[in-house]
């Protein structure tokens, strides 16, 4: 007989099974166990959270480039790290699918109430329109932390013996179900990162609180999108070396090498003015150097 958790544990490390599928077996599993938490998280990470975007979960926030619009022209506008993040509304399939797309960037339209916090925060009431860019990286993060937290939760079952066969489970597995906390596996500790964000981790070397797997990815985004730069040549070149002594730091977990770099990449995107991937690569980098 199939055990049901063994085979959500199993398809969680399959990375070719999409994470909205592993969403749907943990749904069924949850409701099968009557998990109400989990049923709930499922849902969410389902159905999106267009209609309830205040209970939208901190690992849901990624650091983004923000347009802005005074009714003449469109600019690129420099914002603290804290008013960059953006919560993600979409459902996984979404993210998935946009993931998939292969685009650049793409473009979130700001709410109204977003608007009247730009004109405050600038204290200018011509401004009109605007809108933020997420690099699809960013999503495949937000999609990695919640395949992990799937992950995490299954592995807890298993630990307690709950397995299910053909998601029938027994009067047993039913009891200590209802004992298991999950709360923690989803909630944000009081530093404002979440708990999914720190099991990732595993996956990233942290020093001090450095993540140099990120860097990693944020350099392997500017390599997949150098020639949206419009760079000349000394520039790309310039740009190789940069990111060829990067990844030598990264490998050797030199905190200072790699954020100096960083500033010198830095450096050379605020020189190429009006560029919407030089601004997203800018945003991303002050959050490693803030």
């Amino acid at each position: 007989m199939s055990k049901s958790v063994l085979d959500l544990q199993n398809d969680c490390l399959n990375h070719s099974i999409p994470c909205s599928q592993l969403l749907l077996k943990a749904y069924a599993i949850a409701r099968k166990l009557n998990i109400a938490e989990m049923v709930d998280f499922c849902k969410n990470e389902l159905d999106g959270y267009q209609d309830h975007s205040d209970e939208i979960p901190n690992f849901r926030q990624v650091n983004t480039c923000t347009n802005l619009c005074n009714g003449y022209t469109w600019y690129i506008a420099t914002l603290p790290f804290n008013l960059s993040l953006t919560s993600l509304p979409h459902s996984v399939k979404e993210m998935e699918m946009l993931c998939a797309s292969k685009k650049e960037y793409i473009n979130v339209k700001m709410s109204a109430e977003q608007i009247q916090n730009m004109k405050n925060f600038f204290n200018n009431p011509n401004i009109v329109d605007g809108y933020t860019l997420i690099f699809p990286y960013l999503l495949e993060g937000v999609i990695f932390k919640i395949r992990r937290t799937i992950l995490e939760w299954a592995l807890n079952l298993g630990e307690d013996g709950i397995w299910g066969d053909n998601l029938e489970f027994t009067s047993s597995e039913l009891n200590k179900a209802q004992s298991i906390t999950i709360t923690n596996i989803f909630n944000a500790p009081s530093s404002g990162n979440n708990i999914i964000g720190c099991m990732t981790d595993s996956i990233a070397t942290i020093n001090n609180g450095f993540d140099f797997a990120k860097v990693s990815d944020l350099i392997d985004q500017i390599l997949r999108n150098i020639k949206a730069l419009h760079l000349s040549e000394d520039q790309k070149n310039g740009l190789s070396s940069d990111i060829s002594e990067i990844k030598d730091m990264i490998a050797r977990k030199d905190e200072f090498g790699v954020r100096k770099v960083l500033r010198k990449i830095e450096g050379l995107c605020q020189n190429i003015a009006g560029n919407v991937v030089a601004a997203g690569i800018i945003a991303q980098i002050s959050s490693f150097l803030r």
